[in-house]
């Protein structure tokens, strides 16, 4: 596999924590710690306006000046910076989604409140606070009281907001009634803090600090717990999930679990399982992750798995093989941590429309499932692009080619 780095994406005064491609693929988000979510097109070169005044002239009867603008344009490897979306939230943004009409998105980070915001205006139309603390009683609300750290929209019709806290509880927002100002619904049976929302049609997937995954079955009303344990070295041990993401065939749970602190033997797993059975069908060790909640994703219809590590480089595996693809790329010497992917047939991390030559297959079970599970999606891309931040406030655009 070739990886090509392609633009830079700049914009933000601080670390970038959350990255997410528009459903059609054309454009993408940044949330950061500036407070602030920017709008880029990363796969056309940047410019920016700017205002200049003409020099006056003593002889010049007028007393008024007037300016011009006109467009500068950037470094060729930066990408269009579009629109900043600021003034709403009051302290870092953490999580950010977007609609799959592309209209709007939802925010949400550190000051406990989600706002849902209309992309062409700017402002912000809807917001969620979270000013309620948890109640032993029987009567008492619920909803979160802590810092929000992942946002999710229903694809459907954007008519649900899902949000992850730190305290502990998912809550489900009603975006379509005005007037209420509390969630339709919250869960509470986390054990820790909540770090990542995935959804299907029918479930809402999470993963924990408390190294679980949950799995909300709403036709049937079930809730699965599924405790992922990695390897090291002898020995097998709970880590902290960080992020968690669901394949294109809705079969597969990839998940990362944070590394420990001074062992080498173990800097961080991804790890992938059948969301059915809970089994635990491939590991994959090679990338650093001790510290930040790094994401990652399924890449060319569930082939590969691709993640960010803390030392700047991306790396991508091979899902069926098993190990390395020794494509590895280095942006900066910066710990990557938000991670966003336009591809070809995956349903998480905002993936979205295929890019570059197509190839049709036929319908064929995916080597790592039982023969009788069948991947519905088989349109796959030779390439992807893959859009990943850093801790210096700077994204990367990449190119991901199949060889």
């Amino acid at each position: 596999m070739d990886i090509e780095h392609c633009r830079h994406l700049r914009g933000h005064n601080g670390a970038i924590n959350c990255i997410r491609f528009t459903h059609d693929g054309s454009y993408c988000m940044t949330a950061g710690e500036d407070k602030q979510v920017c709008l880029f097109n990363p796969f056309k070169d940047g410019a920016h306006e700017s205002t200049a005044s003409p020099p006056s002239s003593s002889s010049s009867s007028s007393s008024s000046c007037s300016s011009s603008t006109e467009m500068v344009k950037q470094k060729d490897d930066e990408s269009l910076l579009i629109k900043t979306y600021a003034g709403a939230h009051g302290y870092a943004v953490l999580a950010l989604d977007i609609s799959l009409d592309n209209n709007h998105f939802v925010s949400a980070g550190y000051d406990r409140c989600a706002f849902y915001w209309d992309v062409t205006t700017a402002q912000p139309i809807r917001r969620f606070q979270n000013n309620s603390s948890q109640s032993s009683g029987t009567g008492g609300s619920q909803h979160s009281t802590n810092r929000i750290n992942t946002v999710k929209l229903n694809g459907v019709d954007n008519s649900l907001c899902f949000t992850g806290s730190y305290d502990k509880t998912l809550s489900v927002w009603d975006l379509r009634n005005r007037n209420s100002s509390v969630p339709v619904q919250t869960l509470t049976d986390f054990r820790d803090s909540i770090s990542k929302i995935a959804l299907t049609n029918h479930e809402i997937v999470a993963s924990c600090i408390d190294g679980a995954l949950y799995i909300y079955d709403l036709r049937m009303g079930l809730m699965y717990r599924d405790t992922i344990e990695t390897e090291t070295g002898l020995n097998r041990r709970k880590s902290p999930l960080v992020s968690c993401s669901i394949s294109a065939s809705n079969e597969l749970i990839l998940t990362n679990c944070l590394g420990s602190e001074g062992q080498t033997d173990a800097p961080g797993t991804l790890c992938v399982t059948e969301k059915r059975s809970g089994k635990l069908l491939k590991s994959f060790i090679g990338h650093q992750n001790i510290a930040y909640g790094t994401e990652s994703g399924f890449l060319f219809n569930d082939t590969y798995v691709c993640t960010g590590s803390e030392d700047g480089s991306l790396v991508v595996y091979d899902l069926v093989k098993g190990a390395n693809t020794n494509a590895n790329a280095n942006a900066n010497t910066n710990a990557m941590q938000a991670f966003g992917v336009h591809g070809a047939g995956v349903a998480s991390l905002c993936l979205s429309s295929c890019d570059g030559s197509d190839v049709s297959h036929s319908q064929a079970p995916h080597p790592l499932l039982p023969q009788e599970s069948v991947v519905t999606n088989t349109h796959i891309s030779r390439s992807c692009h893959v859009v990943t931040s850093a801790y210096n406030g700077e994204a990367s655009l990449w190119k991901l080619t199949r060889t």
